[in-house]
């Protein structure tokens, strides 16, 4: 192997050992929100690890769980309001047309009667529409 295509390959695997670390350290903040919020709102974990897997949970705790944690991640503010620009940040991840990107958040960020309802629904359509948003 020549040195030009060794240090290639360094450089590649450098760059997948960056990108797992980051990838741990999102794991990890959304684990440390996730907690404080699991405190407030009342729900447990094997709850959270179900909502994440299919989004298929609606009660009122995890109306106020979502709510905190897309809170603590600037997706919302404290009013109950997506925050629309950080939305299409996120989802810019996942679609590359601004077009898309627009559609999903004007259907999906909509302001509803609480802000948990806001939160949920909202998280609930992002994941539908948009497989493969993360809130980090």
């Amino acid at each position: 192997m020549t040195k030009q295509k060794t240090k290639l390959l360094l450089c590649f695997f450098l760059v997948i050992a960056a990108a797992q670390a980051l990838t741990t350290q999102q794991s990890e903040r959304l684990e440390k929100w996730s907690k404080a919020c699991r405190e407030k709102s009342g729900v447990t974990v094997e709850m959270v690890k179900r909502f994440r897997a299919s989004a298929d949970i609606d009660t009122p705790e995890m109306r106020w769980h979502v709510f905190c944690v897309l809170v603590k991640a600037g997706l919302m503010n404290k009013k109950g309001e997506f925050v629309v620009e950080q939305v299409k940040s996120k989802l810019r991840h996942v679609y590359e047309d601004e077009d898309k990107v627009a559609q999903v958040a004007v259907k999906c960020a909509k302001k509803r009667r609480t802000p948990g309802e806001t939160a949920l629904l909202g998280y609930q359509c992002m994941h539908k529409m948009a497989p493969g948003f993360v809130i980090l």
